[in-house]
């Protein structure tokens, strides 16, 4: 259960205790309203939260009560127990007059399994973190900025750094942009100076490189922002998480899959060690298909590209026993398939730029 909590500027500072009824020790925080003195406010609010926990612990649990913040907005974060969530509520009410936002209160501050938190719907019993379809349609329009098209290299820094913060804030409900990232802050690697539009170190090939992953990664930004809603940009609690800790989910452990596979020129094999089952095939089998799906008759004959076939003629067979498990492949040859996704730009790069026309820009 999680429910946003308004606050504006505290007057009163309080004794880290455990008593709810504890006397407040008064005192003045100077400070000018800066972003940074929110922080300085808000981790003083999250300790000074976290230092009571409820009475009737066989009621309530012992566990301290929980709140996040970011800058001066406030989430108090408990279960469904005893009465916490009212005692928890209680805990933040002496801070003093002011404290809290009873607008903002009245407008989005009643618990509820279900809220939008921080510009994100999360939603606790489903268990999924979601991006509003209002903010989809702000991406969009930003995506959709001339200077952000291929081919331009004329960029402001301001256009950039917009650019930049906005992924990462969609990375929080698509995980799979997070490898896109140091796509997007690259170009803000500054010569020296002030700029107003964007001057990126490097020389000559090594700039022509970041624009062709930059315009690579926007255009499959745009292809996702296209899918209909609830079918991207939405993900689980535990996808969010480091592999280590999602194995520490009850229940995920025995969902663990190791795979992995090998290849040659002649020759591709892949095993799912769980299931003690193998695929050996021949390599050139899988050429006309590569080529069809790519639109390219070019040169596909890499070891780079059989090694990426193993994975994806393994799921492929594999596709019914995999359902709600956490593949795990494993290979030594991570140069190998770096050196695959390298080798497949050119064809990926005209299929997005091909897809991109179809979809009118």
């Amino acid at each position: 259960m999680a429910f946003p909590q308004k606050h504006r500027r505290a007057r009163v500072l309080y004794p880290a205790a455990r008593d709810p009824c504890a006397e407040p020790c008064h005192g003045i925080w100077l400070g000018i309203g800066a972003p940074g003195e929110f922080v300085i406010w808000a981790t003083a609010a999250q300790k000074h939260h976290g230092t009571f926990r409820p009475s009737l612990p066989h009621f309530n649990d012992v566990v301290p009560y929980t709140s996040r913040w970011l800058m001066d907005d406030g989430v108090v974060v408990e279960p469904v127990v005893g009465n916490r969530i009212e005692r928890s509520l209680a805990a933040m009410d002496g801070w003093g007059p002011g404290a809290i936002n009873l607008e903002k209160l009245a407008e989005e501050g009643i618990p509820a399994p279900s809220q939008l938190l921080w510009g994100l719907h999360l939603d606790f019993e489903a268990q999924t973190v979601t991006l509003p379809e209002p903010k989809r349609m702000k991406a969009k329009y930003l995506l959709r900025e001339p200077s952000l098209q291929r081919g331009c290299t004329q960029v402001k820094v301001k256009l950039l750094r917009e650019l930049a913060g906005s992924a990462q804030y969609w990375a929080s409900s698509a995980p799979e942009l997070v490898p896109y990232l140091p796509v997007f802050y690259r170009p803000l690697q500054q010569l020296p100076g002030d700029h107003e539009y964007a001057q990126p170190r490097g020389t000559p090939q090594e700039l022509h490189v970041m624009w062709e992953e930059f315009w690579d990664a926007l255009d499959w930004v745009r292809l996702q922002m296209e899918k209909p809603w609830g079918s991207s940009f939405r993900v689980a609690f535990g996808k969010l998480l480091p592999i280590r800790e999602r194995l520490a989910l009850p229940g995920m452990a025995p969902k663990a899959r190791f795979v992995g596979g090998d290849a040659t020129l002649d020759r591709l094999g892949a095993a799912d060690w769980k299931d003690r089952v193998f695929h050996l095939g021949s390599c050139k089998a899988y050429l006309p298909a590569l080529r069809m799906v790519m639109g390219t008759e070019g040169h596909l004959e890499i070891i780079a590209v059989y090694e990426l076939l193993t994975f994806i003629v393994l799921a492929a067979s594999r596709q019914t026993a995999w359902q709600g498990d956490m593949i795990l492949y494993v290979t030594g040859l991570k140069c190998a398939g770096m050196a695959a996704i390298t080798s497949l730009q050119e064809p990926i790069r005209a299929g997005l730029t091909a897809s991109s026309t179809e979809n009118g820009g």
